[in-house]
């Protein structure tokens, strides 16, 4: 059960990206465990997903502690670049025992939880492409990236799940995080990368997390990129308008500016 920390859209749709001025930086959306969790795993790795906001993600601290004695179990610094931030522990956690895990930033939430005594029971769920598409133009010199995601045969529980899109051979190498829920199909929409040049292909692997931290790695499926570079030189959109070539290409400059913080 995951806990809904804002009320902020995720991963809007790239023609409504705000202008590169606008934006601010992720924020936290939701964690496993969620609030007031009970029969915790005692390996469980604690996780945040989080909403971006268009300026990518800044450095954020979580911290976990046993309530009992304010015993610090664990704590890590991580810029969450792919939007998940994971406290990785070096030791299970005591069973039927209350914990704290406190993320702070830009903001500071707290979730509580409770241990069970019990392992994790991995849930077998890998995820499935369905459909993948792709757009590129040389006035926004940008990749716009469509999936449709089958996340496991049976429904169920919400799930962390992480898509990695990329050029084939791994180049322009992207990972985004989402919430969904088991068993049923997801589509996203996403500013996938900047290109001088067309890409003749583009590339989705999907994931799907388990309580543990490890992943269940779906197969990789590549689809061609639709080029739509207007003919005309002087042309400022091919088909979309002007309106939406002038958000697509605020939102290629936001894609830029946040993997140059990464650097």
């Amino acid at each position: 059960m995951f806990l809904l920390l804002s009320l902020s859209a995720a991963f809007a749709d790239v023609t409504d990206v705000a202008a590169p001025e606008m934006c601010m930086a992720a924020t936290p959306s939701q964690t496993f465990p969620g609030n007031g969790a009970t029969n915790v795993p005692l390996d469980v790795v604690p996780a945040v997903v989080f909403t971006d906001n268009g300026c990518g993600n800044s450095e954020w601290v979580l911290t976990l502690t046993r309530d009992e004695d304010g015993e610090v179990a664990g704590t890590v610094n991580d810029a969450a670049p792919d939007f998940l931030a994971e406290l990785a522990l070096d030791a299970d956690l005591d069973a039927d025992t209350a914990y704290t895990l406190t993320i702070s930033g830009t903001q500071e939430a707290i979730v509580t939880f409770t241990t069970g005594a019990a392992l994790v029971q991995p849930h077998g769920l890998v995820p499935e492409v369905l459909d993948v598409s792709a757009t590129w133009e040389d006035v926004t010199q940008q990749v716009v990236f469509s999936g449709n995601v089958l996340n496991g045969a049976s429904a169920g529980q919400d799930l962390i799940v992480q898509w990695q899109t990329a050029a084939p051979g791994g180049g322009d190498e992207l990972k985004n995080t989402f919430v969904d829920a088991a068993g049923t199909q997801a589509e996203h929409v996403y500013v996938a990368a900047g290109s001088i040049d067309a890409p003749s292909d583009w590339c989705l692997t999907p994931s799907i997390r388990k309580d543990d931290g490890t992943w269940n790695v779906g197969e990789e499926v590549c689809g061609e990129v639709d080029d739509q570079s207007s003919d005309d030189p002087f042309s400022c959109s091919t088909g979309g308008g002007s309106s939406s070539a002038f958000a697509a290409l605020l939102a290629s400059a936001s894609l830029l500016a946040r993997r140059a913080r990464r650097a």
